[in-house]
């Protein structure tokens, strides 16, 4: 048979595999070995004794699951609502300035833990019931709950930037400083979309909370310790001190330290924090083993070649490409979970990118934010759903997606900004060489 035909055939019985609800990294693992076994006869048994061990065994990728170890420190750590009630005595004067603490509050509690679900669940149980003691729309703050959960995939440290750059051999420092501009505008147009909106409907958040500036300046004392995370990771590499995977083990360290601090060694439970980790680590690596299994059957197809060749002949330029997958990741994005997505879609999509002579870097954020819309998007839009379970009868799930919608409006513009605008997400990285 010809291996194009096989790597068709091959890609469309994976897809009915996940359509079948199999999971995804057996999915992707099994279609990729026995195709490579077709075309390369016994030699492909080497293919599975040799990946599982050259991804997990290397030091550079050792910074994936120290960075969902930190973040499980982080959730554990009491930062949350610290982080709540100094943003609530600094934005309270405003007109929904409680809701604009939620969004901003989240927002970096995310980046701190780097879970979306996390950092939603949390900010439900935290924020929620005092938002709606004062008085606002419960739809609308769910929403914003929902989608400021969202920057954990973005906003460094970001176990998800490590995936993508794993399995697209780009440099995971450079991910991670690219992202630190697109989060802070994404954490920006948030903040604007919830003012505009209760300016325009003023009902929906009318509560002030006005603080004394010793009170303002007292609550500093919880979070201080967030920037000197923040800075000591990315400043380690921005200035070459440190690799990657140190900067997940100094990150891990000094968010232990800071929960052992603030909440006490008994209470951050260090030995629940580990096998979460553990077990975290080990099913994302268990993804990545497979995909790339089925990105060397892909690669042994030419199929990602003809693809190429054949979107080449288009003579489309290769922004509206870039935005024609983009759009398919919007769609993906409402049925398939975050790392699943970017796991089925690499092998085929990535080389045209790179054919194409899109940077990687910057390739990459675009689709970290695009992942980030599907988390809030109908009809799954996990986050939504996590909201709605940890809310209980609070808030429906039809108030949550149209509260949602101000939200999604935002996400659109700052994706649209990041595409005008490469320079935002590469002029870190770029300073670096």
């Amino acid at each position: 048979m010809d291996p194009l035909y096989l790597g068709l055939i091959g890609f469309v019985i994976m897809l009915a595999l996940i359509l079948l609800r199999v999971h995804i990294a057996i999915a992707l693992g099994l279609v990729g070995l026995i195709g490579s076994l077709i075309i390369m006869g016994p030699s492909a048994f080497s293919l599975a004794r040799i990946t599982p061990y050259g991804t997990t065994g290397s030091f550079e990728h050792a910074v994936l699951p120290l960075f969902v170890l930190m973040g499980m420190f982080a959730a554990q750590s009491g930062i949350a609502i610290k982080l709540f009630e100094a943003a609530q005595q600094w934005l309270g004067w405003l007109r929904g300035g409680l809701l604009l603490a939620t969004t901003l509050s989240i927002g970096v509690f995310g980046a701190c833990c780097g879970s979306s679900v996390a950092a939603a669940m949390t900010f439900t149980q935290i924020a929620l019931p005092p938002l709606i003691k004062h008085k606002f729309d419960p739809g609308l703050c769910g929403g914003a709950i929902a989608a400021g959960g969202t920057q954990a995939a973005l906003i460094p440290p970001s176990a998800l930037l490590v995936f993508y750059g794993i399995l697209t051999e780009q440099s995971v420092g450079k991910l991670l400083l690219a992202g630190i501009l697109p989060g802070l505008l994404s954490i920006i147009i948030y903040l604007l979309v919830v003012w505009i909106t209760l300016f325009i409907y003023p009902d929906k958040g009318p509560a002030k909370i006005s603080s004394t500036w010793s009170v303002k300046l007292r609550s500093l004392k919880g979070v201080w310790p967030i920037p000197m995370i923040f800075t000591t990771i990315l400043g380690g590499l921005y200035w070459g001190i440190f690799t990657p995977s140190e900067a997940g083990g100094i990150g891990a360290l000094l968010t232990l330290i800071t929960a052992a601090a603030t909440s006490g060694w008994r209470n951050i439970q260090v030995p629940k924090a580990l096998v979460r980790a553990a077990c975290a680590s080990a099913m994302i690596f268990l993804i990545l083993v497979s995909a790339l299994i089925f990105v060397r059957f892909v690669a042994l197809t030419q199929l990602t070649t003809a693809v190429g060749d054949y979107i080449g002949a288009l003579q489309f330029s290769p922004i509206i490409i870039l935005i024609v997958i983009l759009g398919i990741y919007l769609l993906l994005g409402c049925v398939l979970d975050a790392v699943g997505m970017i796991a089925l879609t690499m092998p085929i999509l990535y080389p045209i990118v790179e054919n194409l002579g899109i940077d990687g870097i910057w390739f990459g954020i675009l689709l970290v934010k695009v992942v980030e819309i599907g988390l809030i998007t109908p009809p799954i839009g996990i986050n939504v759903f996590v909201v709605k379970g940890a809310a209980g009868n609070a808030v429906g799930t039809g108030a949550l997606f149209r509260g949602i919608i101000p939200f999604l409006i935002a996400d659109i513009l700052t994706l649209i900004i990041l595409v005008a605008f490469p320079q935002i997400t590469l002029i870190i990285p770029n300073s670096m060489n």
